[in-house]
Formats: C-alpha cells, structure tokens, sequence
C-alpha cells in the first residue's frame, strides 16, 4: 500500500507524466530506510542523503519508520500521509517479501513466521511495532498535515484516494486527471509497470514487490488455531485505539 501511495503521490505532484513510471521510482522519491537496510557504507549514505537534498522541492519521500523517527517537526513542516492495513494481511506480506528474498533464504513456514511477527522478533517490530507505530501516529490524528488512509478503503474505492491525495496534499486535477490516473495505477496496470524490479531493491537477493494486492488473503493462511491465538490480542489492541471490528477483521 505504501508504494502504490508513494507512486500516486508522485504523479499528482509531478504533472501526471505518467510515462515516468519506467524510471527507479527510488530516484524519483526516495525512500529515507534505504542506507539501514542495504546496509550501506558512510559515504554511501552521504551520497543517498545529498542527492535527496538535491531534489527540487516539494519533494516525495517515503519511509517506514514511526514517527518518533522521523524529525520532530515533521507534520508542522511536511505533508504527511500513514498507511496501514488489517495487520494479519501485513504479517502474510511480510512474510511473502521474505520468503522471496534470495539473500535471506528464509525457510520456515509461515507459522514459524506468524509467532516471529507476533512477538516483535523482526526488522520493524513485526505486531508490536505495528501497534506502537499506529499509537504513534493516531495520537497526531486531528493534525491538518496527517492524512491517515487505510489499505481496505483504497481498495473499496481508489478514486476517492486519489481525490483524498490531491487535496491533502494541495493539488487540483480535473475528473479526467483523477481516473486516468486511477486506470494507471490499479494493481493490474500498476505491477505492469512498477519499476522496483531494480538491483538495489531485488537484484542479485531476488524479491517480489508487488504481489496479488488484494484485501483479506489472511484467511489462506491463518488456521483456525492461530486466529484463536491472534484475535483477542489484535481485538484488544485495537480497541484500545478505538478501531472497529471490521478492520480487524479484514
């Protein structure tokens, strides 16, 4: 959800050049995660961190890391968009993402992996840093440059994401403009034309960045004996955030 963001956000910001799509979408807008997990040298994270400087403003920047972070003054500088989703289907992509990363050479099964996810023992804090994260940033919620948007809703209506984008973030495109680019960027055109398939991003260690983009593939992989161990800790998590069933539910 974030990257199909990201490239939306881009677009919007960028004039619709729409055939721009085709270039490393990391170099159009940087991903401010990348020198940790590609574990670059200092002088290679000198460089990332310069050309990032270099770009014109108003830039596209993407990450994953919480707000706690991130700069301490970001939302009263920056526009800020959070996207989340129903966090077993967020454990079932990890754990794909993984799985298809040839230089990690995960073996397990995924409920080897589900119980890794479930206690934090994963790069981002897997559930609890989920949870954390969410907290985090919920508690900014009424801040007029946080945009919170869920993965379900994107995907029940992806025009009303586009127009919810465009107007965050204080930009005008007609209705033409809104469903062309809707068109572009659903998940069947997109992974068509995503342009992560890149040495620093896969490469040599394999990886599969987009892979079916559909809401509530949790139930191919969660048993009944594990929604029994994942609901009441996922429903007391999220009603302490006063989130509702259905997005527990997925």
């Amino acid at each position: 959800g974030t990257t199909w963001t990201q490239e939306t956000t881009w677009h919007i910001m960028n004039n619709m050049e729409l055939e721009r799509t085709k270039e490393f979408l990391f170099d159009r807008s940087p991903m401010v995660d990348m020198p940790c997990i590609s574990n670059m040298s200092i002088q290679e994270a000198k460089q990332f961190f310069n050309h990032l400087k270099d770009l014109p403003s108003p830039r596209t920047i993407k990450t994953h890391f919480p707000l706690q972070l991130l700069p301490p003054k970001l939302l009263d500088t920056c526009k800020v968009i959070f996207v989340s989703r129903n966090v077993k289907d967020a454990c079932v992509s990890s754990y794909h993402f993984l799985k298809s990363m040839k230089a990690i050479n995960f073996q397990d099964d995924f409920p080897t992996f589900a119980k890794m996810f479930r206690n934090g023992n994963m790069l981002h804090g897997g559930g609890p840093g989920y949870f954390s994260t969410l907290k985090s940033v919920l508690s900014q919620a009424p801040h007029p440059n946080l945009l919170v948007l869920w993965y379900e809703e994107m995907k029940r209506n992806q025009t009303k994401m586009v127009v919810s984008i465009a107007s965050h973030i204080g930009y005008t495109i007609n209705q033409n403009q809104v469903q062309e680019l809707t068109d572009f960027m659903s998940f069947e055109n997109y992974k068509k034309t995503c342009s992560l398939d890149h040495p620093l991003v896969v490469g040599k260690v394999g990886g599969q960045f987009l892979r079916k983009g559909v809401v509530g593939d949790w139930v191919n992989h969660f048993t009944d004996e594990m929604c029994n161990d994942w609901d009441p800790w996922v429903e007391q998590e999220m009603g302490n955030l006063g989130l509702g069933e259905q997005i527990v539910k997925g």
